[in-house]
């Protein structure tokens, strides 16, 4: 796979991740209320459940699903030993699955009783609801090795389209068992259908796509599961440590200012989770070709400056945006019970902002095999944002200080990290950093002074100022696109040599 091609695919891969990610959000905002007023309130409640059970799934995996994407990427080559790698895979997920099903089916009336406190004439819907969704998941966990392994092999466009696909027939499903019989029994069994149908559409595209890979568990040596775990368990530590932040803020929160602050800081955390999903779409594939060019400095250059470009684009006028509009949007759309959520949203999103900055960096590391950087960042990072946010609790800005800093303590370790693993990539003349900040430092010097009615005009002025800049250094969305379709024109282009 030449560069060209390799850019291809991850072109590809950021479109189809946009319009599943596009999509996701108005599905969400249509279903919500229609499931909200069927179902009413309390059974509601019993359906959003449902998402502690798929995080009890995701957290067990030992980071599993990356270690093998990691290994198919280096290993792209040799089939036979992507084959390996995946069936030991497939065979821990297999055990993985089976014990957190039988745990959790074994122990469901403490669960739904003791711990999620369901009323006793919900118990039964609630019993159902618990067993669907188990089955479901525990069957979807098996399939994440075929995912892993397209993405390791630069297939982000058919992973993607096979969770668009899932998207579309989950939304299909359920407004069906609405209309013909709803109730927490339909939904469930729309759960079921569509899960399987993700367990299908992912078998379908990797026998397609794939033939080398074959399902046959007592071929694995423990060689391979080793290797894997090695990698992963880095992996799983960092990605338990960013799960517990958003709990950890809430309790904390609970304690020093009660549950009004607790629900301010849900809405504008979630807020900003799913927005940074959807602009650091382009950066889905950046594990997968690190670890494939983690050998190939300069080839790893071409593909990341334009993903860091993009990110110039697209997060200083978002951030601005932020501070512009959140308040009156807010208000559209919460009432004056979101005024709190809309004071705490721009600096939250700031945050994520400052985070996802560096995320091109983060993700080349972890290619580069440096799993147990990941941990210790991701669990220093945590420290940092507790220790701070308990030592100024009393402080109304605790909330914005602790997140800023222990992301800025992220991404400033990620900088120097990148730095130290890939010496000789230099990018940062990419593009002049002084002459881009200048309009938005010039927007922030003049936003105090700015009247609520002006503000349209003003970002708007900004954003033309924003885009004046980038287009006469020569910045812009067409450049990026023309970055990922040279083919050919450097003396770089070559066959990507795999280690």
């Amino acid at each position: 796979m030449d560069i060209s091609t390799l850019r291809r695919k991850l072109l590809a891969g950021s479109v189809v991740g946009f319009l599943r990610v596009g999509l996701a959000v108005p599905v969400y905002l249509v279903l919500t209320p229609i499931m909200l007023n069927t179902l009413g309130t309390e059974r509601f409640g019993l359906w959003a459940f449902s998402t502690m059970i798929v995080n009890a799934f995701n957290l067990v995996d030992f980071g599993l699903k990356n270690s093998l994407l990691y290994h198919v990427a280096q290993l792209r080559d040799n089939h036979g030993a992507v084959s390996q790698h995946f069936m030991a895979t497939v065979k821990v997920y297999l055990i993985l699955s089976s014990s957190i099903t039988f745990i959790l089916l074994l122990f469901h009336r403490v669960i739904i009783q003791d711990l999620l406190y369901v009323p006793a004439y919900l118990f039964e819907e609630a019993r159902f609801l618990f067993v669907v969704t188990v089955i479901a998941f525990s069957v979807r966990l098996v399939v994440i090795p075929y995912q892993a392994v397209l993405e390791g092999l630069q297939e982000l466009s058919l992973s993607q389209s096979v969770f668009l696909g899932w998207l579309l027939i989950y939304s299909a499903a359920v407004l069906i068992a609405l209309v013909v019989w709803p109730g927490i029994y339909s939904l469930g069994l729309a759960l079921l259908v569509s899960n399987l149908c993700i367990v299908l559409g992912f078998y379908g595209v990797a026998k397609w796509r794939l033939p080398f890979l074959h399902l046959a568990p007592w071929r694995t040596n423990t060689g391979e599961l080793r290797s894997m775990l090695k990698y992963g368990i880095g992996i799983q530590v960092a990605a338990v440590a960013i799960a517990l932040r958003e709990p950890l803020y809430k309790i904390v929160l609970a304690k020093a200012y009660g549950l009004a602050t607790v629900a301010a800081f849900e809405v504008a955390y979630r807020l900003c989770t799913q927005l940074a999903s959807v602009m650091t779409t382009p950066l889905l594939g950046v594990l997968g070709v690190s670890a494939l060019l983690s050998r190939r400095h300069d080839d790893l250059m071409r593909i990341l400056r334009p993903l860091l470009v993009y990110g110039v684009i697209v997060l200083p006028p978002a951030v601005m945006f932020a501070y512009t509009f959140s308040k009156p949007l807010f208000n559209l759309w919460l009432g004056q019970k979101g005024n709190e959520a809309a004071e705490l949203f721009p600096s939250l999103f700031l945050g994520f902002a400052i985070y996802y900055s560096t995320e091109v960096f983060y993700k080349a590391i972890e290619g580069s095999g440096r799993s147990w950087y990941s941990a210790t960042l991701q669990v220093s990072v945590l420290i940092v944002q507790m220790s701070l946010l308990i030592c100024i609790a009393s402080l109304s800005w605790s909330i914005t200080v602790s997140l800023l800093i222990g992301f800025g303590v992220f991404s400033l370790s990620n900088l120097l990290m990148f730095r130290r693993c890939y010496g000789r990539i230099d990018l940062g003349d990419c593009f002049p950093l002084f002459w881009l900040a200048l309009p938005t430092c010039l927007y922030v010097g003049l936003f105090p002074v700015q009247s609520e009615n002006s503000h349209v005009w003003a970002f708007g002025a900004y954003l033309v100022l924003h885009l004046a800049m980038l287009r006469h250094l020569g910045i812009s969305a067409q450049s990026l696109v023309g970055e990922f379709r040279k083919v050919g024109e450097s003396k770089m282009r070559q066959a990507v040599i795999s280690s």
